[in-house]
């Protein structure tokens, strides 16, 4: 079974492990988001990519950021 952060809403406070685990981008994120995005669209492919993987769904266009991601 896979482990999202989100899966249902952002909890209040976020720890070490899950900043790290699940809104980083390695290495291998950024080359494949140079690779598969205009210039002017990577920052979209990225929220998208780091959306997926802390919620483990894409966002629908209605979503909003929480407060506490933006923090």
């Amino acid at each position: 079974m896979y482990r999202f952060v989100g899966l249902e809403a952002l909890p209040a406070h976020l720890t070490d492990f899950d900043f790290q685990y699940f809104f980083r981008l390695g290495v291998g994120d950024v080359e494949a988001i140079r690779q598969r995005f205009r210039s002017d669209r990577r920052v979209a492919g990225a929220i998208k990519l780091l959306s997926l993987r802390a919620c483990g769904r894409p966002m629908d266009r209605f979503t909003l950021l929480p407060r506490n991601l933006l923090q």
